[in-house]
């Protein structure tokens, strides 16, 4: 397999990263803000930390509530779109976002120490170490194709389909894919969004009543909440990730193997299209226990229509 296909998809892989960070990390700054009580795990600990001091540092230092919420709340998190945004076709914005959340990671330590290794911290330094490692892995990825991005992804579109005597390679198309319609993270943001404005909204009945109504009503949004961001996720993450994905096949066999891992190979036996959508092709295979599975086949892989039966 062509090296520059894995390490470009590693790279994307730390982009979206960068991204995730960004989005979390405004949500959690949102629900400290109205004392929501809970956060999500996959964000930095900087800006919402901060909140919790805006207090101490105008009584103690007369720091202005407005600065603090500006440096050390909106400016990281601009920082982190903004690296994501530049990272597209440079390279040095994935290194200076890396080094942003190393500096979250080394604050997120030095409070764990000041409040005597409290267990409350451990699940925000395991997901914190978790960021650092793909963050890291993707910056190595990006170093191993020196910088070159768009040089990498033209490479590897007009990569020839043959890489041997027997195998086939289907890698993924940005062209193809913003033809079809097939690039979704949009959507996924938009999903994401509608699920934390209705959890944060059926908060509200709790704010204004202690009545059991409010109570029922708020555990009524917060399933329908979590209902929609399944259903979602679930219809879209076969477009979400398929720039992670490729097909192969090898010795008569189709497989989908992952970008970042040639060692993750899911095996298609009798793959068959049995209906094709404005962006897709719907397909049934028989997993290795010879039971029939459905597949969703974004159209975002040049001349995979000729392996469909």
């Amino acid at each position: 397999m062509d090296s520059q296909f894995y390490d470009l998809n590693k790279y994307k892989a730390g982009r979206s990263t960068l991204l995730m960070v960004g989005i979390f990390t405004a949500v959690n700054c949102v629900l400290e803000a109205l004392d929501a009580g809970y956060q999500l795990l996959y964000a930095a600990a900087i800006p919402q930390f901060s909140l919790l001091f805006v207090g101490d540092l105008e009584t103690r230092a007369g720091i202005s509530p407005v600065i603090t919420v500006t440096v050390l709340v909106i400016i990281p998190i601009v920082l982190y779109f903004l690296c994501w945004f530049l990272s597209k076709k440079d390279v040095r914005w994935l290194f200076i976002g890396t080094a942003l959340f190393i500096v979250d990671a080394v604050v997120l330590v030095i409070l764990w120490y000041l409040v005597n290794f409290s267990s409350s911290l451990w699940l925000n330094l395991l997901f914190e170490g978790l960021i650092l490692f793909q963050l890291i892995t993707s910056c190595l990825a990006g170093k191993r194709l020196n910088g070159n991005i768009e040089e990498a992804e033209a490479h590897v579109e007009q990569m020839s389909t043959t890489f041997d005597a027997d195998t086939q390679l289907y890698s993924y198309s940005r062209e193809m894919a913003k033809e079809n319609k097939v690039a979704k993270t949009g959507t996924f943001i938009g999903v994401l969004i509608a699920y934390f404005a209705l959890t944060v909204g059926g908060m509200v009945p709790m704010l204004i009543s202690d009545e059991p109504w409010a109570v029922i009503l708020f555990i009524l949004a917060v399933i329908g909440a979590l209902a929609f961001l399944i259903i979602g996720t679930i219809r879209i993450s076969p477009f979400v990730g398929a720039a992670n994905s490729a097909y192969m096949v090898k010795d008569g066999s189709v497989y989908r193997i992952s970008s970042t891992n040639r060692a993750m190979q899911m095996k298609l036996d009798n793959l068959k299209m049995f209906e094709e959508t404005g962006d897709a092709y719907l397909c049934t295979y028989d997993d290795y226990k010879g039971k029939q599975r459905k597949i969703t086949i974004p159209k975002a892989y040049p001349g995979i229509e000729n392996i469909l039966k």
